[in-house]
């Protein structure tokens, strides 16, 4: 007969009370409907200053499988704490979790940077690592290379010579489950051989507790400066009145239920009083999280500075369809010293202003990159003074240079030279923003349809981000039957570029003596654009 529970629990102490840690974590994610996106580890998310997520995607889980899974794991390796007498046990347990939890978290991001920058693969940006399988297999490396003749006991069925299990869970886990994270795995591994073949070394109490104090700082003021939560600013209170109505909100990949009490009901009639009412369900919805900042100290003084800002509650309203998060991170972020800088640089107001109001993103960016992309955008040739520059400013700064070199690619693949390139970033930046399969389907359009050269189009870049099926297509039927009659020719950005009013007066109206059904073919092709 085997020991009960609690013998075995109490001879595991530390490993027992990790695992009631995780297990707590995974039933708060699942009660709360937490999407494992807004606690796992991504390299975007650390470039924003989310390094807080390093711990909380270490300790949380996605599913009860793969709790579980780690669990098990965790606990047949938990014998390290029985084995004092050749230098593991309790101690060397605790403190180098300590530093298999952060390292491990540290070198998935320093591979994803060689991964995305060096050999620019973008695809893991998009890469989300959750889960205590870093630190596990950080312990199965050290104790494969401390007790080689130990065995690893999975689920009580499964039982594997340590001394393979790292390398062979490695390629097992990544063949089951393919969608496991193959790097945060190998980054435990490299951390638990530099532990165990003592390239790391030294940890005591001292140095375990010093730790700890510094990852407790980083964590908290990482969360604040984020923007994520500001402890000054979180107001939200239990509800103990069960009559009041409560509004659910549903965003994509996380929902919460928060009832409408004396902290959240203020807010609610504040965004209403500054005019977001139409608004506020669909915005709230999809960023509930702006209900999390304090009134007082968040929200008014946010709308207080972005007011005194724009000057204008209408552009206040509208900053807040751009980002409802915005009155949490304007004050706290880099979002005032950025906009002083391009003003510095000679940036108009008018200009920051518009910036403000339809990207205020830009204004995230670490004030480094900011300064780097200006003075590259200097040196292209774009003037401070004018709105080309921001524009190109919202491009460089929004995209990596991985993705615009990208997209100058496609433009070559259309015919365009490297002065075609630059002519049209320099008349239009935001040309640089369409996505690969726009650019395509418009320069078919132009070239095949309309007849115009590839550098035609680089001259007037503007005409790429008309809508094919809305607005090229319609007109181009109208031009053709006027040109084929013998009664106009126009130019492709005179068809284009003017406004639906001007085109049907011009082009329309005007000839429908001669052709009767020429508003029909119009309209025709617009329905047919709208079915399609």
């Amino acid at each position: 007969m085997g020991k009960p529970l609690f013998y075995k629990i109490w001879e595991k102490p530390a490993t027992s009370c990790i695992i009631g840690i995780c297990s707590a974590i995974w039933f708060y994610i699942q009660k709360n409907n937490i999407g494992y996106a807004h606690v796992g580890l991504s390299y975007e998310t650390a470039m924003e200053g989310h390094h807080w997520r390093i711990i909380t995607s270490a300790f949380s889980h996605i599913s009860i499988l793969h709790l579980v899974f780690n669990m098990s794991a965790l606990w047949s390796l938990g014998v390290i704490e029985q084995l004092g007498h050749v230098g593991l046990g309790v101690e060397y347990y605790l403190h180098h979790t300590i530093l298999l939890v952060v390292l491990s978290g540290l070198l998935v991001l320093g591979m994803y940077h060689v991964l995305i920058q060096k050999l620019k693969l973008d695809y893991f940006r998009r890469v989300t690592a959750v889960g205590y399988s870093c630190v596990v297999f950080g312990w199965m490396t050290i104790l494969s290379a401390k007790q080689p003749s130990s065995k690893l006991e999975l689920f009580g069925i499964l039982s594997l010579p340590i001394s393979f299990a790292p390398f062979e869970s490695l390629i097992f886990t990544s063949i089951i489950v393919p969608q496991a994270s193959f790097i945060g795995h190998l980054s435990g591994i490299i951390v638990g051989y530099a532990i165990a073949w003592g390239l790391i070394h030294g940890m005591n109490n001292y140095w375990a507790v010093s730790m700890l104090g510094w990852i407790i700082l980083v964590f908290v003021y990482s969360l604040k400066k984020s923007g994520s939560y500001n402890f000054d600013f979180l107001e939200i209170e239990s509800v103990t009145d069960p009559s009041l109505p409560y509004v659910r909100f549903l965003p994509s990949g996380n929902s919460r239920t928060l009832q409408i009490n004396k902290t959240i009901l203020p807010k609610l009639e504040f965004f209403t009083s500054i005019g977001v009412l139409p608004i506020l369900a669909g915005k709230l919805s999809r960023a509930p999280n702006a209900l999390w900042y304090s009134l007082k100290n968040s929200i008014i003084p946010s709308y207080a500075f972005l007011k005194n800002l724009l000057r204008s509650d209408k552009l206040v309203v509208q900053v807040f369809k751009r980002d409802p998060l915005i009155f949490g991170w304007c004050l706290a972020g880099n979002f005032s010293s950025n906009l002083s800088f391009l003003a510095a640089c000679g940036v108009p107001s008018s200009s920051l202003i518009t910036l403000v109001t339809s990207q205020p993103s830009v204004l995230r960016a670490s004030p480094e990159k900011l300064s780097s992309q200006v003075d590259r955008a200097i040196e292209m040739g774009f003037l401070v003074s004018k709105d080309a520059f921001l524009k190109a400013i919202r491009v460089l700064v929004g995209f990596e240079e991985s993705t615009l070199k990208r997209k100058m690619e496609v433009y070559r693949q259309c015919g365009w030279s490297e002065s075609d390139i630059r002519t049209a970033f320099l008349s239009q930046a935001l040309c640089m923003g369409l996505s690969e399969k726009k650019i395509l389907k418009s320069m078919a359009f132009l070239v095949d349809k309309f007849g115009c050269a590839p550098g035609d189009v680089a001259r007037c870049p503007m005409l790429l981000g008309y809508s094919v099926e809305k607005r090229m297509k319609p007109r181009w039927a109208v031009a053709t039957v006027l040109s084929e009659k013998g009664l106009k020719n126009a130019s492709v950005t005179s068809l284009l570029t003017v406004s639906e009013k001007i085109f049907l007066k011009t082009y329309v109206e005007k000839y429908k003596k001669h052709i009767p059904d020429l508003l029909d073919i119009y309209r025709g092709n617009q329905i047919l654009a709208r079915t399609s």
